[in-house]
């Protein structure tokens, strides 16, 4: 595990949640928001003791309604310049015709 550099990327071990266990790298101070966008399903991880940290093992729903209400704090790293936006590494990416795999290709 490694700590931050001086203006450069967070680098470290993922404690708790889906990702536990593996690396990840942020470019933002706060940690990542990760985002299985196919299951509708994100988890927070803040940057602390040169790890991230999930914030709450279950996943929070991508969408749920306004985002002015209490408990949106997904919406706060989505937009403020504190937490990068990752998608998760288990979402493979479109085909190359630009449609999403299905069952059986």
């Amino acid at each position: 595990m490694t700590e931050q550099h001086d203006d450069g990327p967070l680098q470290g071990a993922c404690v708790g949640g889906p990702m536990d266990g593996q690396q990840a790298v942020s470019r933002f101070p706060r940690g990542f928001l990760l985002v299985d966008k196919p299951a509708g399903e994100c988890w927070l991880y803040d940057w602390r003791d040169g790890g991230f940290h999930v914030r709450d093992a279950a996943p929070m729903p991508v969408q749920d309604g306004p985002a002015d209400g209490p408990g949106d704090s997904r919406y706060r790293a989505a937009a403020e310049p504190f937490f990068d936006v990752l998608a998760a590494p288990w979402v493979t990416s479109p085909d190359d015709d630009g449609e999403a795999p299905t069952d059986g290709d």
